[in-house]
């Protein structure tokens, strides 16, 4: 079975679940809230997708049941694999909302540009002085009404957003290859190889011995 075929599969079992054509998808890997309020006035046919898991996702449940937006947000819950890669075969964007500096380049928003998914980041997310100064993701501040500006700026004119999404992509998919890690890993070892030999040739000879 093709991955065109399961994402279709996906989409379906997400039309049943809402019972409502979908125009945009959007998914959130967060331990933040997002004031879907703004962004389902203009854009009411846009669906928010959580995906994983966490002990917030009660208290994310009681908002959404509390404002009824249960046709337009889902829980996923963990996913992997073929999962998770239907999901973002079917979204429009992939939201980063995490603030931990520490943890390094976000790997899910280079799994949303690697996918053609241009991704809305936390400043304070792993990676994202990267991914302003190279400009391909829109970075903001963590606040919920900035998450939600930056989705309706790109829901209502995703053209202007074209090129940062290509050169994402092309990034992430070049400078972040398997084949590049392994060129710059040999470098580096040839090179530690290259000043053992040299340290080794100044240093070489007996010591003579003090009579």
């Amino acid at each position: 079975e093709t991955a065109e075929n399961k994402g279709l599969e996906l989409k379906q079992e997400l039309f049943q679940k809402i019972d409502q054509e979908i125009n945009n998808i959007i998914t959130l890997n967060s331990e933040e809230g997002l004031d879907s309020e703004k962004v389902i006035e203009e854009f009411p046919n846009t669906l928010l997708i959580l995906v994983g898991g966490g002990a917030d996702r009660g208290r994310l449940e009681g908002i959404v049941d509390k404002k009824n937006l249960q046709k337009n947000v889902i829980f996923a819950g963990v996913a992997r694999g073929d999962k998770i890669k239907n999901y973002y075969a079917l979204a429009d964007l992939v939201l980063v909302t995490s603030k931990v500096e520490n943890e390094g380049l976000s790997m899910t928003a280079l799994e949303g540009l690697a996918n053609g998914v241009l991704p809305i980041v936390s400043r304070e997310a792993g990676g994202a002085e990267i991914l302003h100064k190279k400009r391909i993701g829109l970075v903001v501040r963590p606040r919920i009404s900035d998450y939600s500006k930056a989705i309706i700026s790109y829901l209502r004119d995703p053209a202007r957003y074209e090129k940062m999404l290509i050169e994402g992509e092309k990034w992430v998919r070049t400078d972040l290859s398997v084949e590049k890690f392994a060129k710059k890993t040999l470098s580096v070892y040839n090179s530690i190889i290259n000043n053992a030999d040299m340290s080794s040739s100044f240093g070489g000879g007996e010591r003579k011995s003090r009579p």
